[in-house]
């Protein structure tokens, strides 16, 4: 992304920096700060990264405001925007839960997102090996995007040569990236995807 100019969102539990889990081994404080140097997006996946199906609402939401306050206390100055659900997933209250300290909160559903959208649940594709997205079909969702003037959000955990099932490869990777760009679209990280349709709607 770096070498075309674009910037992204990356979402972090800050209770699992330097362990080693089964997407890989998650990033450190010093990556963290590179990403944020690069003009990158970081957004809230809770603390501890726990299954919203499983934990109860008062669990989940601890996690969310320790999150926030872990990355307050490593990079004064900075807070969480937006949010991504961990596994993707949500229930009603931890929908309503998020919606009350983020603008905008990322799940699932290898969809685009167009006409009317839930700003608490928004659609997301997984480009990684456990969905079997052939690149064909990634470029068709492309192209079904520019023509329904949607909103895209790709997903994966990492970019490897060797990926575990929850990651991809660079040249897959930069395939869509490449193929995104050449539809037109514009492409920002989340928060400033969120802002410019906000700045759109206020001007209609």
């Amino acid at each position: 992304m770096k070498k075309h100019g674009l910037a992204g969102t990356y979402y972090v539990s800050l209770g699992m920096l330097n362990r080693k889990s089964d997407p890989g081994e998650i990033a450190d404080i010093e990556m963290l700060g590179k990403v944020l140097s690069d003009g990158h997006e970081l957004g809230c996946h809770t603390y501890s990264h726990p299954n919203p199906w499983k934990t109860t609402p008062g669990l989940f939401e601890s996690s969310i405001v320790e999150n926030r306050r872990a990355l307050s206390d490593l990079f004064p100055g900075s807070a969480f925007q937006t949010f991504a659900y961990p596994y993707g997933v949500a229930t009603p209250r931890t929908k309503q839960i998020a919606g009350k300290y983020f603008v905008c909160c990322r799940g699932g559903r290898q969809s685009i997102n167009s006409g009317r959208i839930d700003l608490n649940f928004l659609n997301a594709c997984f480009i990684d090996a456990r969905q079997k997205e052939p690149l064909s079909s990634v470029k068709r969702m492309i192209s079904a995007n520019r023509k329904a003037k949607g909103w895209l959000i790709f997903v994966t955990h990492h970019v490897a040569e060797d990926p575990s099932p929850y990651g991809c490869t660079p040249d897959f990777f930069e395939e869509i990236v490449r193929w995104s760009m050449d539809s037109g679209a514009v492409i920002l990280p989340v928060i400033r995807t969120f802002e410019a349709l906000q700045k759109g709607a206020n001007h209609e």
